[in-house]
């Protein structure tokens, strides 16, 4: 509410600001190759099935997913301050996510499959286990196909240092976020990414040594998020198989084997915040051993325009960059518009969306209340697009009355988008989002309205991740479209719901809003200075494989 926020220290403790990057001391590191070439797709094929051809997969291709997943896009400087960008946003630019692979050998990793901890300042993977390549086939079978699998964890205490109790949604959002650069990567190379469901988060602490005390010490510790399949053999239309549980004995074998690598300590001292540590405790997932329904019949393509001119999706995602602040002039026009709303429905096989189709049941759970400022051939006001047909009828009996509800026109058969009041929401879009006037500065402002509390009541308290990993994915697809269509976006965590929910006439919890929104021109700020991601020389020393 505007008179009150959650908790927090109060201040920025600056001796105290967490290391952004987490280190395992005594670990074998291989450097990834690194290559700048845009030669992959083009940006619209990320959206057509057969969009990208399928890289085989060697330390080459693993240098790329990791580059334009979790990498290091560019550096920033202004006076004595240094700050590193990443293909993969975060609240703060504080990035509690941390990454984890499962390799085979072919991918290049010393001839030996093993368990490695990505390292974005250096582009490197640091092995924290070798694997017999017995075990790792045996891992793999339930898959029947070539790939690997990667991991998610979160640092609570890298966001918690600035934002206190609201650093456990933002974690939240920040691992949507992440999951949707994973899928994007994937599919520059031609291949597929898919959550599994049926992997407990016991099970992810196993596999990544999260558990191992001796490893963290008086290091900060992660929490598990989510371990995916990627997928490197199959084509595009082939379904993994999100069912499959893995053998409780191999990942017996894997708990049990030597590791390495010490974990370093972010920070000298820090707050421990209760509410975090029960809400991550409330929120563990068990072994849950669910079969999902097939998704259904695979979205046709999207039509494309045979143009040579058409963004590489490489430039895409390491142009891409969290505004500041918007010049309150630039306009996009309509058909763009509907385009950037179109990307962010969930399309069955189709990125990034179907990288979450296993974790629920029920369709999407985010909804987008708008507030469009301006966008040519549109009316300014108050607009709805809903995700998900199925909660039509219950958002419109959950909202205003008086609200108009005019569909749309367009050319997405799909998009049911509609106005629900005309005017002037310049005022309204800050009002609702902590008072920061980006939110009505822009083209347009949103807040996306998620089905909650019944989800939760049904399938379990872990559901409150996957909704706000939903939010983080449609996060993640407009900075992309934004990007694309020549303005640029930025995710607004502070937000005040119950203004929110009292302008859209909302109340209880059956709807909640979770993470709000901003896109327009951006006002770049003259006095910071870039710099390249990674020396000049590692492009050239290590386009083949690993040093």
């Amino acid at each position: 509410m505007p008179m009150r926020f959650a908790r927090s220290a109060g201040y920025l403790d600056w001796d105290n600001q967490p290391d952004p990057f987490r280190r395992f001391e005594g670990a074998e590191t291989l450097l990834l190759p690194l290559n700048r070439a845009d030669d992959g797709p083009a940006y619209d094929d990320l959206y057509i099935h057969d969009g990208a051809v399928r890289r085989p997969l060697d330390a080459a291709s693993l240098g790329r997913f990791f580059e334009l997943s979790l990498g290091i896009t560019a550096w920033k400087s202004y006076q004595s301050a240094t700050w590193a960008l990443r293909a993969n946003p975060s609240s703060g630019n504080l990035h509690p996510t941390e990454c984890y692979c499962i390799i085979p050998e072919n991918a290049g990793a010393g001839g030996t499959p093993g368990v490695f901890h990505y390292r974005s300042d250096l582009h490197a993977l640091e092995r924290r286990r070798s694997m017999e390549r017995g075990t790792f086939d045996a891992l793999l079978a339930p898959f029947g196909r070539a790939g690997f699998f990667v991991a998610l964890t979160s640092i609570h205490w890298r966001e918690s240092w600035k934002y206190g109790e609201r650093a456990y949604r933002y974690c939240q959002h920040d691992a949507g976020h992440a999951i949707g650069s994973l899928r994007f990567a994937a599919k520059c190379l031609g291949w597929r990414l898919a959550a599994l469901p049926n992997v407990s988060d016991a099970e992810i602490e196993d596999l990544c040594g999260l558990n191992r005390g001796a490893d963290f010490k008086e290091a900060e510790r992660e929490a598990p998020d989510l371990l995916a399949f990627v997928d490197a053999g199959a084509p595009a239309d082939a379904e993994i198989a999100t069912d499959a549980a893995l053998d409780e004995n191999v990942i017996s074998q894997i708990r049990a084997a030597r590791w390495s690598g010490t974990a370093n300590r972010l920070s000298a001292d820090r707050i421990e915040w209760e509410v975090i540590d029960g809400a991550s405790a409330a929120a563990r997932r068990g072994k849950l051993q669910i079969r999902i329904p097939p998704a259904g019949a695979r979205a046709a393509a999207e039509a494309r325009v045979d143009d040579n001119d058409l963004p590489r999706a490489a430039r895409v995602i390491r142009a891409r960059r969290s505004a500041t602040a918007y010049d309150s002039k630039t306009t996009i026009s309509r058909e763009r518009f509907l385009q950037i709303l179109a990307r962010t429905h969930p399309r069955p096989g189709e990125p990034p969306f179907d990288a979450i189709e296993g974790l629920t049941t029920g369709g999407a759970a985010a909804h987008l209340a708008i507030f469009v400022h301006r966008v040519d051939g549109l009316e300014r006001g108050l607009y709805l697009c809903i995700r998900n047909p199925a909660a039509a009828d219950r958002l419109r009996g959950a909202m205003r009355p008086a609200f108009d509800w005019r569909r749309v026109d367009s050319p997405f058969d799909y998009l049911q988008l509609y106005l629900l009041k005309s005017g002037d929401m310049t005022a309204i879009g800050p009002a609702v989002s902590c008072n920061q006037d980006i939110a009505g500065q822009g083209t347009f402002s949103l807040g996306m309205i998620c089905e909650f509390e019944p989800r939760i009541r049904r399938d379990g308290a872990h559901v409150y991740r996957y909704i706000h990993w939903e939010a983080g994915l449609v996060g993640q697809a407009l900075y992309l479209e934004c990007e694309a269509a020549g303005i640029r976006g930025t995710g607004i965590g502070c937000f005040y719901d119950d203004e929110m929910h009292g302008f859209l006439g909302l109340r209880g919890r059956d709807f909640q809003t979770i993470y709000h929104f901003a896109a327009g021109g951006p006002v770049d700020d003259a006095r910071l200075q870039i710099k390249p991601a990674y020396p000049e020389d590692r492009y050239r020393s290590t386009e083949s494989g690993f040093t």
